[in-house]
């Protein structure tokens, strides 16, 4: 029995010993093969680590790209904003240069035109549009004598009023004629309050409309005539509110007791401006209107003789 296992041994192991040669021979081309595998891995790995870096590379140098175009539009928006402006203020450019030099002009001709207007406002009231004219040009003359400078036919339509001021009075009913321009400077630049002589009621009919604008006549309009019963009453509370007061059919003689608001005769006390008005003493907001604004809120009396 022992003879024949070891006979049938021998025939096993002799077909066995080849194949554990060629299981030898594979598992050493299998640890050769596993060991390129890894090394393949390992690039691979290395590879894909690279590949990423060159996509956050790419993603960036994108992102750059688009920002650099965003900024390219914004440049070529602001290089054609700049032409515009550039083409523009070259005419603007010859505007202003006459306009510096006419202002100089101006400055140079200040004293003489501001005398002549003075003149104007203080003596030339009363009289007709040819009396002005004469006597204008009687100073005008006399200014050159005494080598005042002046500019050429100054008179106050162009000396104390802007157009834009000239217009609005004229859409309240303000005739456009030199005579009517020049009396409703008068009327805004005097120091006294204004008489005029309205038989047309052309001069009514403007102060009236004027003083249906709220952000003109600020404090209200009142009107009165020396008949009235309550004209004094009228004319405190004008005075007291800072409103502005109307008096129609004014006579040759006035009642004395306008003579405080007509002289503007006003006193401290308290620190506040008062006038003294009939029995009473009020405060007071007469608002001359030299040298502010045309339509200050404070009270402007008119007197109107028809």
């Amino acid at each position: 029995m022992w003879a024949h296992a070891m006979h049938t041994y021998h025939f096993v192991a002799l077909g066995v010993a080849p194949k554990k040669a060629k299981l030898a021979e594979a598992q050493a081309e299998l640890e050769e093969a596993t060991g390129v595998l890894n090394e393949a891995r390992a690039k691979l790995a290395a590879v894909v680590e690279k590949l990423e870096k060159l996509e956050e590379a790419l993603n960036a140098a994108v992102a750059e790209k688009k920002s650099l175009s965003d900024k390219e539009q914004q440049c070529k928006v602001r290089l054609s904003n700049a032409d515009k402006l550039i083409g523009g203020l070259g005419g603007e450019r010859v505007r202003w240069t006459q306009t510096v030099a006419d202002l100089t002009v101006a400055v140079d001709n200040c004293i003489g035109d501001i005398l002549i207007s003075a003149g104007f406002i203080s003596y030339l009231g009363p009289f007709t549009a040819e009396f002005r004219q004469d006597v204008g040009d009687s100073w005008r003359e006399r200014l050159v004598e005494f080598n005042i400078q002046h500019t050429e036919g100054c008179d106050i339509t162009q000396t104390l009023v802007e157009p834009v001021k000239l217009r609005i009075w004229q859409m309240y009913g303000l005739p456009t004629d030199p005579l009517s321009t020049q009396n409703g400077i008068m009327l805004d630049r005097a120091r006294r309050w204004s008489l005029f002589i309205d038989p047309q009621g052309q001069a009514n009919r403007y102060i009236r409309r004027m003083a249906k604008d709220k952000e003109i006549c600020i404090n209200g309009f009142d009107v009165a005539k020396l008949t009235d019963k309550n004209f004094l009453r009228t004319l405190e509370n004008a005075v007291r509110f800072g409103k502005w007061a109307l008096l129609e059919n004014i006579q040759e003689t006035l009642d004395a007791a306008l003579e405080p608001i007509l002289m503007q005769q006003t006193f401290k006390q308290g620190g506040q401006d008062m006038m003294k008005l009939g029995e009473n003493t009020i405060p007071c907001d007469l608002g001359v209107p030299s040298c502010r604004d045309a339509f200050t809120p404070s009270t402007r009396l008119v007197s109107i003789s028809q």
